[in-house]
């Protein structure tokens, strides 16, 4: 066989290979997402880390990975793998918000107010808590101003979120407007007995 043909074979074969290689990659994702879905997170912990060492360039893989990895409360593991996602797709929306997670749990605010605010500042559609999240973390560096903004873009988003009406009360008391916190306080009982 000339060597030609030889070097196409190869290449036939090699691409065939890495095609069943990513479907098979593609289904375990698949599944991994499923338990992770359904609470099962050391499963999907296993499988998505399985995914991570068969493609370490699979964005993927890395931040289902890190998702579970979130839920299980282990963020200094999570925070590794969603470095990694984001040299890879340093645009992902969803990588930054998740990332920004990791670091609030690491009590890491500052790092996490730039996650945040980077998701904020996209395109990208934004994950329902993210000015809820981006407001504690505002408040933890006693940022009070900045909390109070957060709170209420979370509450023009979900005006029933008593979480939200709860830390905006606080942060009015903190910076001394006392009657915007009792009206955050009328609302939550508004909501709690409507």
């Amino acid at each position: 066989m000339p060597f030609d043909v030889k070097l196409r074979v190869n290449l036939v074969i090699s691409v065939l290979w890495i095609f069943r290689m990513n479907s098979q990659i593609k289904n375990q994702l698949d599944i991994a997402n499923t338990h992770l879905k359904q609470g099962d997170f050391e499963q999907a912990v296993y499988l998505f880390q399985d995914a991570v060492n068969r493609s370490t360039t699979s964005v993927q893989a890395r931040a289902g990975l890190a998702k579970a990895l979130l839920r299980l409360n282990r963020s200094d593991e999570a925070v590794e793998h969603l470095l990694i996602a984001l040299e890879y797709s340093p645009d992902n929306a969803d990588i930054s918000y998740n990332l920004g997670v990791a670091y609030h749990r690491q009590g890491k605010y500052q790092s996490a107010i730039e996650c945040y605010a980077a998701v904020s500042d996209s395109d990208a559609e934004s994950p329902g808590d993210l000015h809820f999240n981006l407001g504690n973390a505002y408040q933890e560096m006693g940022k009070f101003h900045d909390a109070i903004n957060s709170y209420r873009k979370a509450l023009d988003i979900r005006p029933h979120d008593i979480d939200a009406l709860k830390n905006l009360a606080v942060a009015y008391q903190r910076v001394n407007r006392d009657a915007d916190a009792r009206d955050c306080y009328e609302r939550l009982n508004q909501i709690r007995e409507g």
